[in-house]
């Protein structure tokens, strides 16, 4: 009977955190409970045995497991023991078959080993990893345990021990530096304003905008606190007559915050007009902020700071929700914020901070 050959992208879909040895199974039609074990090819090469690391979220969940024969015990470091000792080692010891992987309908036979057996995977090493890796990638990486393509970005607790009711008051020499993401009628439109001293970074200033029922938000209401976070205290905002008569019949007020703000960074997608028209009044310097490249490595290192405990906040209801609302997608070293499955729970907060505080860092204050 013909080999199975297990193409690459089959391969992909395999464990990830050891060296995982791979074989294409069939079963001898004289002796159907017996495996005959079959070699990869990759790239036309015979007797290359793929190692493979791949992500184990996107590995089959429906593939049953079932007993597997005893094999040749496969080495790394070139010693060939005798295949009749090896086997008889391998039927004897129960605990060499919890590594191995078997879906007989598909024809695999794989090693997925969930035991540390390196001399460098001690405990000192796990604790290190721990800190660095999300829950769920460190749980995928070290236990080859599955993962969802999504989990939630930051734990409520980790969130939690970043509030700090002992922060330091905005000073006469710190610069806010202010991040909006908008949405119109689905979304929320967030507005967040960072301050950074050395490696720490507090947050100063949230306004979260809810678009009414079957409703879109008025974009004057946003642009109307970008205005007044630019402006010192006690002066009014830079405003048409028609503006400040549209505000006061709202009852809104159009006094400065009082805030120092060299940047406002904003999402390209949604604010161009209004980026524009703030430009043109020079209210302050606006920069596109972008929603791919850089909110993936954005995202990270807003995920880096709260565990870290770099991050400082108090009393801000609203951002606290929909940072503990956010999930988030790993793109290889990165991450991505996106919206849990319910749909009802916002994120533009936590976007928001995300944009506010990757800025910041780059900045020379």
């Amino acid at each position: 009977m013909k080999a199975h050959k297990l193409t690459r992208r089959q391969a992909s879909h395999l464990p990830a955190s050891r060296r995982v040895v791979l074989r294409s199974v069939i079963s001898s039609p004289d002796q159907p409970n017996h495996i005959l074990p079959q070699e990869i090819e990759r790239h036309g090469e015979q007797n290359d045995v793929l190692h493979q690391e791949g992500d184990i979220a996107r590995h089959r969940r429906e593939a049953s497991r079932g007993d597997v024969p005893a094999l040749r015990h496969e080495r790394n470091d070139g010693d060939r023991r005798d295949e009749g000792a090896g086997r008889a080692q391998g039927a004897q010891n129960p605990e060499r078959l919890d590594c191995f992987y078997l879906n007989q309908p598909a024809r695999l036979f794989a090693v997925w080993n969930k035991t540390p057996r390196l001399p460098w995977q001690s405990q000192e090493y796990y604790n290190q990893e721990a800190v660095s890796l999300r829950p769920s990638e460190f749980s995928r990486v070290h236990a080859n345990d599955w993962a969802s393509p999504s989990s939630k970005f930051i734990e409520d607790q980790q969130w939690a021990m970043c509030d700090d009711p002992a922060m330091p008051q905005f000073g006469a020499r710190d610069l806010l530096i202010g991040a909006g993401d908008a949405g119109v009628s689905s979304d929320n439109f967030a507005i967040v304003g960072v301050t950074r001293r050395k490696d720490d970074y507090y947050v100063r200033f949230v306004r979260i905008f809810k678009p009414p029922k079957n409703g879109q938000i008025d974009f004057k209401l946003p642009e109307l606190e970008f205005r007044r976070l630019v402006t010192r205290g006690g002066q009014e905002a830079r405003l048409s007559k028609e503006d400040k008569d549209y505000y006061a019949k709202l009852g809104l007020s159009i006094l400065g915050h009082g805030f120092i703000v060299p940047i406002i960074v904003y999402d390209q997608f949604q604010l161009v007009d209004m980026a524009q028209r703030l430009k043109t009044d020079n209210v302050t310097h606006f920069r596109k902020f972008s929603q791919q490249a850089d909110r993936a490595i954005a995202d990270k290192f807003l995920w880096d700071i709260i565990i870290g405990q770099r991050l400082h906040y108090h009393n801000q209801p609203d951002l606290t929700e929909h940072v503990c609302n956010a999930y988030s997608k790993t793109e290889n070293d990165r991450l991505r914020l996106v919206k849990p499955g319910d749909n009802t729970k916002k994120i533009d907060g936590a976007v928001a901070l995300s944009m506010a505080v990757y800025a910041a860092s780059q900045l020379n204050i």
